[in-house]
């Protein structure tokens, strides 16, 4: 049956790329490698990448309708949103890496693909257990970011921290404002347990209509950023944040909707399906 086939032809592929492998590295190790032997085993390795590769952009190229739908149809929750970029109450990081569609991280800028962990839905206290950090306060404990993503040794073992806040397309506009309070009140007690972090960044993605994108705009701190395309970015900076040493941390933070997010990832990964599909 459909299954079976499926199945089996799955696992031929999986077999196929473990022996173009392992042929490769064999072919690696001897002394001396002919220009023929080595060309034929670099085709064989990249024609199994290239599958690779286009495999996983077509799956992000199905993320992003799916996305899009939701966002035309403006009837998303939280929770739905929050199970597409990760799914609530995991963690994904190199002891509990599972495969590269653990996230879909990559919707907000491809280079939030090189985090070494994300937490989904987890409270502070969890958090800094995992990445054994002292947890030196009870302030702000039990707050829940919605995604919380460390990127270690950036430079001179300093690193950087990626706090995500997300809004159902329903919520209020209060509830989306209170939005700006909450990445700042989430950010906080992370910076104040940890001493190496050189820079944080906060994203706020809700829905915002003309409405919200003109009361974003009236709020002291907050400019709108030039973007190319017809749906607003804004952005303000925190100098308030201290880690543990008392040390100031820099926080970019940003406001962004779901149109600015389709829109921008779907344009990334045609580049890619592109060359892709012209190889």
């Amino acid at each position: 049956n459909r299954e079976r086939l499926i199945k089996f032809a799955e696992g031929e592929y999986k077999k196929d790329k473990e022996n173009t492998k392992n042929n490769f590295i064999k072919l690696l190790s001897k002394k001396n490698i002919s220009s023929d032997e080595f060309k034929q085993g670099l085709a064989k390795v990249n024609d199994i990448s290239a599958r690779e590769l286009a495999q996983y952009f077509l799956y992000r190229e199905q993320i992003v309708k799916g996305l899009e739908v939701l966002n035309v149809e403006k009837n998303y929750s939280e929770d739905t949103l929050h199970n597409i970029f990760m799914e609530m109450g995991s963690i994904s990081s190199d002891k509990d890496y599972v495969s590269k569609y653990d996230s879909n991280l990559w919707l907000l800028d491809d280079k939030f693909l090189t985090y070494s962990c994300a937490f989904s839905d987890k409270k502070i206290k969890e958090i800094l257990k995992h990445i054994k950090e002292e947890n030196v306060l009870d302030d702000g404990d039990d707050n829940e970011p919605d995604l919380t993503i460390f990127y270690n040794k950036v430079t001179n073992n300093l690193r950087d921290i990626v706090v995500i806040e997300l809004k159902s397309v329903k919520a209020p506009e209060l509830q989306k404002g209170s939005s700006i309070w909450e990445i700042s009140r989430n950010m906080g007690p992370i910076a104040e347990c940890i001493d190496n972090v050189r820079t944080m960044y906060g994203y706020i993605i809700m829905d915002i209509d003309a409405r919200m994108e003109k009361r974003i705009a009236q709020q002291p701190g907050i400019d709108k950023l030039f973007t190319h395309g017809e749906f607003p970015i804004f952005y303000f900076y925190n100098s308030n944040l201290m880690d543990k040493n008392n040390r100031p941390i820099s926080a970019h933070n940003y406001i962004i909707s779901m149109d600015a997010i389709c829109k921008d990832a779907k344009m990334r990964n045609k580049t890619f399906l592109d060359i892709l599909r012209n190889a």
